[in-house]
């Protein structure tokens, strides 16, 4: 911080009152924002139908608790829907669920509407993905039976770009 002042003072003219000591009470600087109710109901309800577009542009959100700074906020995550196909029925499991999401990215959870978790040929995972990286099409699954080799289809991807493979994003942060 004193560094960052350093070089502030030596780019640029720093008037006395700028650099005069401001107190702020400390009743005012630790006072939780107050959130409101419905605030909390409709936040929950945009997380839970993740991912958020605008023109098919990625709009990634996070949620903060007030006392961060706004550059050492997390945006390379974003939840989305995978379907995978070419499992075998009786492999169409949580814990199957879980290790390819975990391969995948971070795993949330298994889509259980149905109460199987799979529809049809495809079962359906929740799965936060790293924006930066790659998405993967296929899966070598190596087992002592064999080989599996499984695919993917991603529900509601927005615009990727093939040649960098960078997902094309809006950065965006909601706070409490």
């Amino acid at each position: 911080m004193d560094q960052d002042l350093n070089n502030l003072r030596k780019s640029h003219s720093i008037t006395n009152e700028e650099e005069t000591d401001t107190l702020i009470p400390t009743g005012v600087w630790h006072k939780e924002a107050e959130i409101e109710g419905f605030y909390v109901v409709d936040w929950n309800r945009v997380m839970e139908r993740t991912p958020w577009a605008y023109d098919k542009n990625l709009i990634i959100l996070a949620k903060v608790d007030g006392n961060e700074n706004s550059k050492d906020i997390d945006l390379n995550w974003c939840e989305f829907f995978v379907l995978v196909h070419r499992l075998p029925l009786g492999k169409m499991n949580l814990e199957i669920a879980n290790f390819v999401g975990n391969q995948l990215g971070k795993f949330i959870n298994i889509d259980m509407e149905d109460k199987s978790g799979f529809w049809g040929s495809s079962l359906r995972i929740h799965v936060a993905l790293d924006v930066n990286k790659p998405l993967r099409r296929v899966m070598k699954l190596r087992t002592t039976l064999g080989d599996e080799h499984i695919s993917f289809t991603y529900e509601r991807l927005p615009n990727f770009c093939y040649l960098c493979c960078d997902v094309r994003r809006i950065l965006y942060v909601l706070g409490d």
